[in-house]
C-alpha cells in the first residue's frame, strides 16, 4: 500500500470517527435551517433542499438532512472569523441553477468555515450569486 493511500484512510477514519463525537457532544451547538434549493459541498454529493442541522466539535463541521438523516463532514481548513452580530447562515455560491456551499457562519457562537472555491474563469466568476440561507438554534433557544 502506498504512503497517500494510507493517509487518506487515516484522514478518511479521522473523520468518520469526529462526525461521530460531532453528532453526540454538539447538541448545545445545534444551528438548523431550511435550504429551498438543491447544493453541493466540495466537488461531490448533490444534496436536496430540504430542512438541515448543523453542527461542529473543533474544525468539523457536520451539515444533517433532518427528513433523510444523511449528513455530509465538512472540515474547516480556513476559519471564518465573524463578529459577535453577525447572524449565524450557511453561505452559497450559485452559478445558473447549480450551488455550491461557501461558508458557514456561526455568528457569535465562534468560528465559522470558510470553503475555498473552484478554480474558474473570470466570466464565470462574474456570474456567481450569493446566496444566504439564515440558521438558527435547535429548539429556538
Amino acid at each position: 500500500m502506498n504512503r497517500n493511500n494510507s493517509t487518506w484512510k487515516a484522514v478518511a477514519l479521522a473523520v468518520v470517527a469526529a462526525a461521530g463525537a460531532a453528532t453526540a457532544s454538539a447538541q448545545s451547538a445545534m444551528l438548523t435551517g431550511a435550504v429551498p434549493f438543491n447544493f453541493s459541498i466540495g466537488g461531490g454529493v448533490t444534496l436536496g433542499a430540504g430542512n438541515y442541522a448543523v453542527s461542529h466539535v473543533g474544525n468539523l463541521w457536520l451539515i444533517r438532512d433532518q427528513d433523510t438523516g444523511r449528513a455530509m463532514p465538512v472540515i474547516n481548513t480556513v476559519g471564518h472569523v465573524g463578529s459577535e452580530t453577525e447572524r449565524p447562515a450557511l453561505v452559497f455560491d450559485c452559478i445558473a441553477d447549480h450551488c455550491r456551499l461557501r461558508a458557514i457562519h456561526a455568528g457569535g457562537l465562534g468560528a465559522g468555515a470558510d470553503l475555498p472555491r473552484p478554480k474558474m474563469t473570470k466570466a464565470q466568476a462574474e456570474t456567481i450569486t450569493e446566496l444566504v440561507v439564515p440558521l438558527g438554534l435547535a429548539g429556538g433557544e
